[in-house]
């Protein structure tokens, strides 16, 4: 099982703020699909509570779905060069909005098919951001929406045909898979 490190700001360098837990359990989401990511979401059962404090908090599950231009951010340790050369040791943050589903559509280039429970963020024309050709999240990353988990990162933006785009799996579809899964385990 994974061991998951919360409160971590820079890899490589110890600063006490880290609470690394391994986990317990895992579950997939039971209609997953490898070939289409299609329900592509995990959740684990930490193997004890994480100790909440000022660097390791918890965010809320979105009550609403989020809608195209909404204004949210992304983090994660992705790679800070378009070559994807550069991993930066601290934690990067970006802001990112929601990208209209018929725009997404159209920028997947390794998907079959963009489904309802899938959306893209970032910049369409790739002129908004000064990390431009970057990627600030990671596979799993989050992308946080007045306060509320909207979106984890399915796709990274080399899979996509406008690399200022990333692909995130739509949370508020899965607010009673999770319920389920929390209340069972």
């Amino acid at each position: 099982m994974p061991k998951v490190c919360l409160g971590e700001h820079s890899f490589g360098a110890n600063e006490g703020t880290e609470e690394c837990i391994y986990a317990e359990k895992a579950f997939t989401h039971p209609d997953f699909n490898i070939y289409t990511l299609d329900n592509n979401i995990m959740l684990f059962k930490l193997s004890r509570p994480a100790t909440l404090n000022s660097y390791v908090k918890t965010v809320s599950l979105p009550s609403l779905c989020s809608v195209a231009n909404e204004d949210c951010m992304q983090s994660g340790w992705g790679k800070a060069s378009s070559n994807g050369t550069y991993y930066p040791s601290n934690l990067q943050c970006l802001r990112q909005p929601i990208v209209d589903d018929a725009i997404c559509r159209n920028l997947i280039t390794t998907v079959p098919e963009v489904t309802e429970n899938m959306v893209c963020a970032g910049s369409v024309h790739g002129d908004t951001s000064a990390h431009k050709g970057t990627e600030v999240a990671d596979a799993g990353g989050p992308l946080v929406c007045n306060g509320e988990l909207q979106r984890v990162m399915s796709l990274a933006s080399d899979c996509i045909t406008n690399r200022n785009t990333a692909l995130y799996v739509r949370m508020c579809r899965y607010i009673n898979w999770i319920s389920s899964v929390i209340s069972s385990n």
